[in-house]
């Protein structure tokens, strides 16, 4: 099995240089690494050149965007280039996930000895953040009468070989070569946030399995955002939003609307949520921007921007 990893970074040399060599470390070589750098204004363009000419057993790729695409767009860039390459899965991580020596290994030994592998649309390691499962990377899906629910897999599954998953992120995800030739790549326009979970979207609506081997493992330590609200939630609230629209049935998406201007929007968000204006502004804009389709970075909440002084 041939894997390329896609490997997307901003402004962060020194967790870059850290994950890259961890895939130097692999027990199981990836046969390319590709970096697709956004733009970043850190020296990471000049240590990528060096990076480049060091001594590998893996042939390296690096993509420089010219500009911030965000996370989505920098993994559609990264993984169209990789379509041209033999690999049989393409291997998906930030430049602040770690990839345990082994993590390669366990996925190439779960689909070697996986029976049905004409089912398999995507393997995923599991991911540490300091020390503990970040369950909500791997995620299963809830459906009511009315709601909808995405939760995070139980403790108790990562006990087992393997479990199936509705719901991943991409760090740490493994997606099949031909199934992404047959899906497409993530939309770009969303910048940031929701892009991996509508990607998962449509690899189950093709009939294809989204398998978790919890062996192989991911550190991610992102550690714990004491920043409630930021511009952060504008691309989360947008995207789910249009997510939910593109494949909610009417009932459950209504129920989701609602839902979501009472938590966000109203008097009741305001008083019990203590939502401020600019916060409530915020979202009011962002269930536009979903609702026509206005996707892309946004002219007003840009990365780093202070919601609050807007």
């Amino acid at each position: 099995m041939n894997i390329c990893v896609v490997l997307v970074t901003y402004n962060r040399i020194d967790l870059l240089k850290e994950a890259l060599n961890c895939y130097n470390k692999q027990t199981f070589l990836p046969k390319y690494i590709i970096v697709v750098d956004n733009g970043s204004i850190d020296g990471t363009k000049e240590y990528l050149e060096e990076w480049f000419h060091e001594k590998a057993s893996f042939e390296k790729i690096i993509l420089y965007t010219g500009s911030n695409l965000g996370g989505a767009g920098g993994f559609s860039v990264g993984i169209k280039r990789a379509l041209i390459t033999d690999a049989d899965f393409i291997f998906l991580a930030d430049d602040d996930a770690f990839a345990e020596p082994k993590a390669l290994e366990y996925l190439d030994k779960f689909y070697s000895s996986y029976s049905d592998k004409d089912s398999i649309g995507a393997i995923t390691t599991s991911v540490i953040n300091c020390g503990e499962y970040a369950k909500g990377h791997r995620r299963v899906i809830r459906k009511g009468l009315f709601s909808i629910k995405e939760e995070s897999v139980s403790a108790k599954l990562y006990n087992e070989d393997y479990f199936e998953i509705d719901q991943l992120s991409f760090v740490g995800a493994m997606i099949k070569k031909t199934v992404i030739q047959e899906i497409g790549t993530p939309i770009a326009e969303y910048f940031f946030q929701y892009d991996d979970i509508e990607y998962s979207e449509r690899i189950r609506i093709k009939g294809y399995t989204i398998i978790c081997v919890p062996q192989s493992r991911m550190h991610h330590n992102t550690g714990i955002d004491n920043i409630k609200f930021s511009w952060k939630n504008y691309y989360a609230a947008r995207n789910r939003l249009n997510y939910a629209k593109k494949y909610f049935c009417k009932p459950n998406y209504l129920y989701y609307i609602i839902v979501y201007y009472i938590k966000n929007c109203s008097m009741i968000a305001r008083v019990l949520k203590k939502r401020t204006d600019a916060e409530i502004r915020m979202f009011k804009i962002a269930a536009k921007d979903a609702k026509i389709d206005n996707l892309g970075l946004n002219s007003i909440y840009k990365p780093g921007v202070d919601i609050e002084k807007l």
